[in-house]
């Protein structure tokens, strides 16, 4: 019964938000956790699961898409496009948790660094705009999942796609495709990525890198975007750490009061357009950076991303 939704809740329990499986075949006995999915379907509220193993230090990536419908108990944040990341042991990223609401405090593109129209800018607000997943596919070497944001947005366009990459000698990354027109002219685009307390962040503007580093291992970033030559004038992307303050003041009273300050670190994408492609690639402390290669050719961008033992 724990695993059946109720009326109060469309997802239900955590069990069944996570795992339900209404043609999933009987078994005698527990099931080897090697059986277990690794990317489960996701269902009509668009949240993505991609795990790398079920082993308390693997690879573990969530996408949410943030379905809306009338009738729809989901919590109701300015969320669509929010991702998160684990890896070698490291929580990266994450939401900021309860009451979090407003998009500033999610993994999201915010348009023009501001808040979706007429969505909530306080925790007990409700955003019923979102978005809806446009497709997801799973194979042997890579992930991906695409939405469609732009209704939550408010955007002439917006896709977010998201890619799990695990190649022979190298640990699983994502690659995530920002695809957005706020209004057919010039705007700028905040890549917004929640570091997590206690965790360290380092910007290499020139080469348009970052490091955040865990408690012992650590992910790099890297991002590009279209050449110099693309447009009249140029498209312009710089990186930023701002430090926000949880929503719950520690003064509050509130249960879930706290007296940090998190950083969060931006990649600020100025231009027509609103296409960046970023690179996240968890590394073990006695890892090398990567190696990194922009491609540039007319309306195309990419990075060659080298691990080391393959590339």
């Amino acid at each position: 019964d724990a695993l059946k939704p109720n009326l109060h809740a469309p997802l239900g329990s955590l069990g069944y938000w996570l795992w339900y499986d209404p043609h999933a075949k009987p078994a005698d006995g527990r099931l080897d956790p090697r059986a277990w999915p690794l990317a489960p379907k996701a269902g009509q509220f668009g949240l993505h699961f991609v795990r790398g193993g079920w082993g308390d230090d693997d690879f573990y990536f969530a996408f949410f898409a943030a379905g809306r419908h009338h009738g729809s108990f989901i919590h109701q944040h300015s969320d669509a496009g929010h991702f998160a990341l684990a890896a070698l042991g490291e929580l990266f990223c994450a939401g900021r948790g309860y009451g979090h609401t407003p998009a500033r405090h999610h993994n999201v593109l915010c348009v023009n660094g501001r808040e979706p129209p007429n969505a909530p800018d306080h925790p007990n607000g409700e955003s019923w705009r979102g978005g809806y997943t446009l497709a997801a596919a799973h194979g042997a070497q890579t992930n991906y999942i695409a939405a469609d944001l732009a209704w939550q947005w408010h955007t002439v366009w917006y896709h977010r796609h998201a890619m799990v990459v695990r190649m022979p000698g190298a640990d699983p990354y994502v690659l995530i495709l920002d695809n957005c027109n706020e209004n057919n002219d010039w705007a700028f685009y905040d890549w917004q990525f929640q570091i997590q307390p206690g965790y360290r962040v380092e910007r290499m503007p020139a080469e348009t890198r970052a490091v955040v580093t865990g408690k012992k291992n650590r992910l790099e970033l890297a991002w590009a975007t279209y050449g110099a030559g693309e447009y009249a004038r140029p498209q312009e992307l710089e990186l930023l750490v701002d430090q926000r303050r949880h929503i719950y003041a520690a003064d509050s009273g509130h249960p879930h009061q706290s007296q940090a300050l998190f950083d969060c670190l931006v990649a600020r994408l100025s231009g027509y357009s609103g296409v960046l492609l970023a690179a996240l690639m968890p590394r073990r402390d006695t890892q090398p950076p990567v190696r990194i290669e922009r491609v540039h050719a007319p309306r195309q961008i990419g990075l060659v991303i080298d691990h080391g033992n393959c590339r």
